[in-house]
This record gives structure tokens, sequence and C-alpha cells, in this order.
């Protein structure tokens, strides 16, 4: 049996409709993810728009052509507001509800231009288009954001959805009088299959999108440590691999200190354990304040911090420690109205070109040990050639 453009129709409406109710019932799920309320609106927006242009010879012009362009510009600036809010960037609900209702009102109370079939097709397509970059460059500044492979292919979706739209009016616009019902009817069906392609590629890419950020937010929980929004070791000896292979590709210096604060148990045992998670919060702020961007940061385990510095030689880091390890010193820590200080001991080395991160870890606790046998609150090195033996010192 043929298709016509009534079937093409009917399984449109199912596919919105269908994709309306999983995004809603994904949003009564997780209320926090406002965005894919949005998206099931669009889809309501999207079915009932087609509903209108599939009716075009039996319903009034009010209904197939004002209201029918109106809501699908709805449903592009549905999907927008779904992007802004899956961003956490907030929703201007105003120009989300009226610009298309300005659509409609200027479809419908426009003088004359119900029977001007260039001018209705040249505002239409300019305000769709409109619509569907206004996705792709939310789309756009999202990534620069949040890199997410889905949103990009999603950018590159509604750009050709607004080529189709530019490519249809000029069709349109060339082709027989619009009364000429057989075309109208032929170009109905592929408007039809195209807009349900389209559908499926949005939806399913903003639903791949929304799963994509959840596994990246995932595993960047399991990477980091929960009180100091650090790496944590697991987290730190990834990242460590891929920047020495970078590092070593690129015949670049790479350094690693090894920080361990002084007294650690000492400072539990008097002030509390809440004032030591402050102290590690305190220290963990003001090493990011001392390191680079590029610089890599880490919570090892208990009082012991990493940091991984690129492109730094021995004498450079040495250098970022000490500056470190002065800011920690003369930073005051409250306590009930009072204030005390900490130190951190650091050890400080270069990685050889035939070390890998294990064995380097080792060369700075070594020089770690010697900070603490010096009398601590001090930064030491250790040359790659000396024997490592690390016998065990408190605090």
């Amino acid at each position: 049996m043929p298709l016509d453009p009534p079937s093409v129709l009917v399984a449109l409406l199912a596919m919105h409709s269908l994709y309306m109710v999983l995004e809603l019932g994904m949003w009564l799920r997780r209320r926090d993810d406002d965005a894919l309320a949005f998206w099931a609106f669009a889809n309501a927006l999207a079915a009932t728009s087609a509903l209108c242009f599939g009716m075009r010879y039996a319903w009034p012009y009010v209904v197939t052509v004002s209201l029918g362009n109106a809501v699908l510009l709805g449903a592009w600036m549905a999907i927008w507001a779904g992007m802004r809010r899956f961003s956490q960037r907030r929703v201007p609900l105003f120009a989300v509800i009226a610009l298309p209702l300005l659509l409609g009102a200027v479809l419908q109370f426009t003088p004359g231009l119900h029977d001007n079939y260039v001018a209705r097709v040249v505002i239409v397509t300019v305000a769709w288009v409109a619509g569907l970059l206004l996705i792709v460059f939310e789309c756009a500044r999202a990534e620069r954001v949040e890199r997410l492979v889905m949103r990009r292919a999603l950018m590159v979706a509604f750009l050709v959805l607004a080529c189709f739209v530019l490519v249809r009016a000029g069709l349109t616009l060339r082709g027989p009088p619009a009364e000429d019902r057989m075309l109208v009817g032929q170009l109905a069906l592929v408007t039809f299959f195209v807009n349900m392609l389209i559908g499926m590629t949005w939806n399913l890419g903003l639903l791949m999108m929304v799963n994509e950020q959840l596994e990246a937010r995932l595993r960047w929980t399991a990477d980091r440590d929960g009180l100091t929004n650090l790496l944590n070791r697991r987290g730190f000896q990834e990242w460590s691999q891929r920047v020495l292979q970078r590092a070593r590709r690129d015949g670049a210096p790479v350094s690693l200190l090894v920080m361990d604060l002084d007294h650690f148990k000492t400072i539990n045992d008097q002030y509390g354990h809440d004032i030591g998670d402050d102290v590690l919060c305190v220290f963990s702020n003001i090493a990011q304040q001392a390191l680079r961007p590029t610089d890599i940061l880490a919570r090892h385990g208990g009082e012991e911090f990493c940091a991984l510095l690129p492109n730094a030689s021995e004498d450079e880091a040495l250098a970022v420690a000490e500056r470190l390890r002065c800011d920690f010193a003369k930073t005051p820590i409250p306590f009930e109205g009072q204030v005390f200080s900490a130190t951190v001991s650091i050890g400080a080395v270069e990685i050889g070109a035939d070390e890998d991160i294990g064995q380097a870890l080792r060369r700075a606790d070594a020089a770690l040990y010697q900070a603490k046998t010096n009398g601590r609150d001090r930064v030491e090195t250790q040359a790659i050639t000396s024997r490592i033996t690390m016998p065990a010192v408190a605090g």
C-alpha cells in the first residue's frame, strides 16, 4: 500500500507523542532536570503543528497557517529553552512565548497577507530558521563550557534542518501556484518524511546527550575527592599517565610534588576532625592558587596531596613548592574565636625520561621523607640516581 500524507502524518503524530511521554516520564523521575520537561513540551507542540498542517484543506486558515506555523516555532523555542536549562542557564520565558505569538499574530492579522503566498513563505521561513539557529548558537555556547559529542551532533542536525527549511521555501516559491494541490501534496509528503527523520534524530540526540552528560558526571564523581573536590588517587593516576605520555611525545619536562601536612594527627586530636577537614580544604585552595591551570592537583589520601606540573623543570617545581609552602604557613585558620596555623612538607622531583609515574612518586616520597627528617615545613628534592629508603616518620 503506497504511503500518502495522511499515513505519514499519523506516524509523525505517534512518534512525537511517544517521545513526549518518554521525556515527560524521565522528567517526573528527576525533577531537577527541567530540560526534559521543555523537550517533552516541544514534542507536544511539534505534534500539534503537524496536525494543523495535515488538515490544511479541511480546517480554516487561522488554524492551518497562523496557528500551525506559530506552534512549530514554539517547538523550536522550547528546544532552545531546554538546551539552556540543560546547561544550567536561565530561560527567558517571555521570549519562548512571545516570539511564536508574534508570528501567529503577523500571519493572522496583517492586511493582505492571507492572499500573499510569497510573503507568508518568506516570513515563516525567516522565523523558523531564526529559531533553529538559536538552538545551534546555544549548543555552540554550551560546548565552550562542557564538551559533549551528542551536542555537537545535534548542532549539525539542526543546521541541516535549517538548510532544508530554506531549500523547501525555495522550491515552493519557484514551483507552480499554491493552488496546484498535487504538487503541494507531494511536497507535503516529502516534508512529513523529513520532519519524521529530523524529529527522531533530535529526540534521540537529546536523550543520548542527557545520558552522555550523566556518564561524564559519574566518571567525574568517581575520580574526585568528596571533601576537597580535587582529583583522588584513581583520578590522579589516570590523568598523570596522559600528561606524561604527551610530555614525552613533545620532549617537555614534567615535575612532581608530593605534599604532606605536618602534625596533622595532632591537629585532629587537639581541634577535632571538623577543623582537620577545614585545614585540608584551606590547603587545597591555597595549592590551587599557587599552581597553574594546566597543573594537576590531587588529594592522594589522608593529609597527602600530589601535583603534576607539565612543562616545568625541577628548579621551577622547587620555586612553586616553596611559594606554596610559605603561603600555607602564613594562612590563619580560625578556631573558636582564635586562629592557628599549620605547615606542609614537600618533596619535589623532575620525572626522569625512563621513569613511570609510580617510580617518580616513590622518589618524591623519599624527598618528602627527607623534608620531614630535616625538621618539616620545608621543600626537598631527590636526585634520580639516589637510593630510595623511606623509614616511617610520624606526621
